[in-house]
């Protein structure tokens, strides 16, 4: 029988998930027991390590040890984001028009080594884990996430390193889809459309997605990456305050450079006592001047260090509901995913950003994307001739529209709002109940200056009378609008070319 898995690679860590039937799927382990593995690769004199090892022995190999890989996978890396990233790591980065290559210093000699290479090594350590959890001799299918913002071309070599290391592909699935399907959103088609904010926290990025969920399909409406945010800001901030106790302890300010990666590795380690517990214990060996560091830090201390850098931290979510002309209100589910969403004030700042949305963070974040990818690899497998990606191109609206809502003579009116980069064809059904004796709908566009494209109108209604409103848009641009009465179903309708606006 074949194994079914999940696979979500990070900047930071990677994550694998197996599918064990329709209402089970787990994180698989790997060698040491740990349910995430760090993307971190490093050669040591005698062999190569991947995983937490090489991460511990970071700050004994630092110039031969490769951190960041997923992001010089993305073909179209801006300059901004490669400059800031080789400010930041210990080894040299060339950078050419057709490829990248990591500069290493190991064994007294000068090595040159591709992402491709350094993410070959990646899913070879998780090809192990998965072969450990099933046995040999069987078929490993897997459903493979890759990030929004990375071109069809990167994909490919993802998809094409995961094959030669055994994996056999079965769909690659964006990673806010799979944070969604991991809730199990859009397996059950929901009565009404529902809008759903995907916010990521990982170690060096943030993204802020919207989906827009209706009848069991995921449309994405807005998204925003962020390349210089994510949790490191919290692990270097927490690193400058035992460092800053280091000093008060013993009067002195000679750290080495050991002491100081020796530092951020203790402080990512209290970020993650942190989350579970009110209190962590930090002990660090030669710091500097033969000097060792033991203290205590409090979850209350913890969160005065981070409350300044919280505001920038939510800015995604800011940007992306202006981009999309949604309130907060709006949002019916909030899902939190990444590791650092582990921390619970940045969960509490969530979850008081929108307070009457469903926030779904129950699921431990670094985990919930594989775990996602796990389901959909349960759902490929019972259906022949899938796409190959999850992620499918269709038309849009490029502008809203709104529908204005009028009854009789009274000055209320009742809006409901169609955003742009809504998929279509696109169908809305609503009830409105008519306390006057007339009903009218005028269509207009927003981001013209509501230019109105028409309006459509039904008179003589009985008191109290149900009037549904239904609107259609078809591939090619064709709206109808269809007001029926429903105790008597007489009707009225408006039809509209949008390409005639050039707005579909």
């Amino acid at each position: 029988m074949a194994a079914l898995f999940g696979i979500h690679v990070g900047n930071s860590s990677a994550s694998l998930a197996i599918y064990k039937d329709e209402d089970r799927v787990d994180i698989v382990a790997n060698d040491a027991g740990e349910r995430v593995t760090p993307t971190v690769v490093q050669w040591t004199p005698t062999n190569c390590i991947v995983g937490r090892a090489a991460q511990i022995e970071q700050f004994r190999y630092t110039t031969c040890t490769v951190i960041r890989n997923k992001q010089l996978l993305n073909e179209n890396i801006s300059q901004s984001e490669f400059e800031g990233l080789k400010s930041q790591i210990a080894y040299k980065v060339n950078k050419t028009e057709s490829n990248v290559k990591y500069e290493l210093l190991f064994e007294g000699k000068q090595h040159h080594v591709s992402p491709r290479e350094i993410v070959s090594l990646i899913f070879k350590k998780i090809y192990g884990i998965a072969e450990a959890a099933v046995g040999g001799n069987k078929e490993m299918n897997a459903v493979l996430c890759v990030p929004l913002y990375f071109s069809n071309k990167s994909i490919e070599l993802i998809k094409d390193i995961a094959t030669k290391v055994g994996f056999k592909i079965l769909q690659v699935v964006d990673e806010p889809c799979a944070a969604a399907l991991g809730y199990n959103l859009a397996v059950e088609p929901e009565e009404s459309l529902s809008y759903c904010l995907i916010y990521r926290v990982g170690g060096f990025s943030i993204d802020a997605t919207i989906l827009l969920i209706q009848d069991g399909m995921f449309s994405v409406l807005g998204y925003v990456h962020k390349h210089n945010l994510g949790g490191s800001l919290f692990t270097e901030k927490l690193s400058e305050f035992l460092a800053a106790e280091f000093k008060r302890q013993y009067r002195t300010t000679d750290i080495t450079e050991r002491g100081k990666f020796k530092l951020l590795a203790a402080a990512e380690n209290v970020k993650q006592i942190l989350s579970i517990q009110n209190v962590a214990q930090c002990s660090v060996e030669s710091i500097g001047g033969g000097y060792d560091l033991s203290c205590s830090v409090s979850r209350a201390r913890f969160e005065n260090i981070m409350l300044p850098f919280i505001p920038e931290m939510l800015s995604p979510i800011t940007e992306v509901l202006n981009q999309t002309g949604l309130s907060v209100n709006q949002i019916n589910k909030v899902i939190g995913c990444g590791g650092s969403l582990k921390i619970p004030k940045l969960q509490e700042s969530i979850c008081s950003l929108f307070p009457s949305a469903e926030a779904l963070i129950n699921i431990a974040p670094d985990e919930l994307i594989a775990l996602g990818a796990a389901k959909q690899a349960g759902y490929c497998i019972k259906y022949e001739n899938l796409p190959e990606s999850l992620s499918i191109d269709t038309p849009a609206l490029s502008n809203s529209l709104s529908l204005t809502v009028r009854q009789g003579n009274s000055n209320e009116e009742e809006s409901y709002l169609i955003l742009k980069n809504s998929s279509v064809p696109l169908r809305r059904r609503y009830n409105v109940l008519s306390a006057e004796n007339s009903l009218s709908v005028d269509v207009d566009i927003p981001e013209k200056n509501n230019l109105n494209l028409g309006s459509v109108s039904l008179n003589d209604l009985e008191p109290d009378s149900t009037v549904i409103i239904e609107l259609d848009i078809n591939k090619d641009g064709k709206l109808l609008l269809n007001l029926v009465n429903e105790s008597s179903s007489r009707k009225n309708c408006l039809k509209f070319d949008l390409n005639e606006m050039s707005i579909s």
